[in-house]
């Protein structure tokens, strides 16, 4: 089978196509034929040895955390799964490697899709919903009712947690680009700020959480427009002050995806009920998936998400 590996830390040239050995799965894993797994920027930040300390230091090493596809064989015979099913899920960091026509998967980290949902939009729920839940809901708390503004309304991880905020019931101010106001209003965002022209910190209201996907607001001016008991969250930590910040403070909180099949369970019945739906811009080929790749850390401006299928 084919799968993109690297045998060191790196640029994007570190990645390779290559043919390996199909694997076999055993207790409490799957065989899973890839139809679709979605790019994250955790990808190459994996690949260039940012993320030593989650990825460790054991070569080779696959890129790709998120898949969906259909079980091919089951690691013993009370499998909860069996051949043929259709099925989402996500790898852990140091098991990485869904750019790959095949994969082990853990039963643990997988469920059944959705049938209203393709393998393209199930492929990308796993780290940016997982992540959305783990913000708004484990270090959130939100609840029906509440204000919630989220920086980064369109982006990945913002999309679905504006979805996500919508299906819990908040009132949803979107931050984004001019040139994505009506996706942010289509989205469900109840009020969307084109970040060039209005001062965040000046708006004449206050939140109950904010969410920081794109890491570029202050906490401290943040307080401004922040409730009495309320919570910051940030994606994007600036460097292990904020880290450490997070730990310790009750209001300030860090995010690290760290996904669970809870989270897995919660975001196929919010997609059954047609609450989210991931927003795909661009699907390519395992061939192509290298030079989209570095085209992506690069900067390439995609909309929203981008899969490689097979």
């Amino acid at each position: 089978m084919r799968k993109i590996i690297y045998n060191q830390y790196g640029t994007n040239e570190v990645l390779k196509l290559s043919n390996v050995a199909e694997p076999t799965p055993t207790t409490e894993e799957i065989l899973v034929e890839v139809k679709s797994a979605s790019i994250n920027p955790v990808d190459w930040k994996m690949r260039s040895g940012e993320l030593k300390m989650m990825s460790g230091k054991q070569f080779p090493k696959g890129i790709g955390c998120d898949f969906a596809g259909i079980v091919k064989k089951t690691g013993n015979d009370n499998s909860e799964f069996k051949v043929g099913d259709n099925v989402f899920g996500w790898l852990p960091y140091k098991e990485a490697g869904t750019f790959s026509e095949s994969i082990i998967a853990s039963e643990t980290l997988t469920i059944k899709k959705p049938d209203n949902i393709s393998f393209e939009e199930a492929s990308c729920l796993g780290m940016i919903g997982g992540t959305a839940l783990i913000a708004l809901n484990d270090k959130g708390g939100i609840t029906k009712n509440q204000e919630i503004l989220i920086n980064g309304c369109t982006g990945g991880v913002g999309h679905l947690a504006t979805q996500i905020a919508k299906a819990y019931g908040a009132t949803v101010t979107g931050i984004c680009s001019g040139k994505n106001i009506d996706l942010a209003k289509k989205l469900g965002v109840d009020s969307a700020i084109d970040y060039k022209k209005q001062d965040v910190y000046q708006l004449n209201k206050k939140f109950d959480i904010i969410f920081d996907t794109v890491g570029n607001l202050e906490y401290k001016k943040s307080k401004m427009i922040l409730k009495r008991k309320s919570k910051f969250l940030n994606l994007n930590p600036s460097g292990l002050l904020d880290i450490l910040h997070g730990l310790i403070s009750s209001k300030y909180k860090v995010i690290m995806a760290n996904v669970k099949k809870e989270h897995l369970n919660e975001l196929a019945k919010l997609s059954e009920a047609g609450k989210i739906k991931p927003i795909i811009g661009k699907s390519v080929k395992l061939d192509d998936a290298i030079k989209v790749i570095s085209l992506l850390e690069k900067g390439e401006n995609i909309l929203v998400k981008t899969v490689i299928v097979n």
